[in-house]
């Protein structure tokens, strides 16, 4: 979405034809590619406005899948937050490190404006800055404590929160009336 047209050109060329040159090179070289692109640019729109060529467009939007943003998918955080624990856990050498439920469970709640990059950040913020084994709501970076429950005070809902608020119930209801049987739920 955001490649210069004179690369889109070359790219185009590259997937239709199945030949590269070299920088420097002197011959053609055959080769068989699969290509997958990501952007988080509404292409249909770049090419209706000249800044995205049709013809590359087409070329490859051969299989299309959308993923909402984190906002949108909060059931992903936990599955998330527990793919970033591991994987910083380790590289700052950090083991045995878990997130207090009542934390997973505020950061699901969140709006994540930054999508997984953002997530994985505070992740890693979090297990460097706690020195304790289960990280819990006060190492929150100040400007996501101020939207914390606190006493008999509430956050307002809206629509998505109470959206998923429901569904989840209703999954878990579901999984716990079928014993954990994904097929009966369904």
């Amino acid at each position: 979405g955001e490649t210069p047209p004179s690369f889109q050109i070359k790219l185009l060329r590259v997937l239709q034809e199945g030949e590269i040159m070299r920088v420097g090179g002197s011959r053609v070289i055959k080769v068989d590619n699969r290509v997958i692109s990501a952007t988080s640019k509404d292409l249909t729109s770049l090419v209706k406005e000249g800044l995205f060529r049709k013809d590359l467009f087409y070329r490859i939007n051969v299989v299309r899948i959308e993923v909402p943003p984190l906002r949108k998918r909060p059931e992903d955080i936990p599955v998330l937050v527990q793919h970033f624990l591991e994987k910083l856990s380790a590289k700052n050498e950090l083991k045995g490190r878990k997130l207090s439920p009542e934390l997973v469970t505020h950061l699901s709640g969140l709006k994540w404006e930054g999508n997984v990059r953002e997530l994985e950040n505070l992740v890693e913020y979090l297990l460097v800055i706690s020195p304790s084994k289960v990280v819990g709501m006060e190492s929150l970076p100040p400007e996501l404590k101020a939207s914390v429950r606190t006493g008999n005070s509430f956050r307002r809902l809206n629509y998505e929160d109470a959206r998923y608020a429901f569904e989840r119930g209703f999954v878990e209801a579901l999984f716990e009336e079928t014993g954990g049987d994904i097929k009966q739920a369904a």
